[in-house]
């Protein structure tokens, strides 16, 4: 349940700060790996 949480962060602080697509992909691809 909190690493739920902490994804929509990490994903929500990745998107903001970069804005790419590229990056906010590859930070979401790495979260996913990390929470399994």
């Amino acid at each position: 349940m909190e690493n739920r949480k902490v994804e929509k962060l990490l994903y929500g602080e990745m998107r903001r700060s970069y804005g790419s697509d590229e990056i906010s992909y590859g930070a979401r691809v790495k979260v996913s790996i990390w929470r399994e």
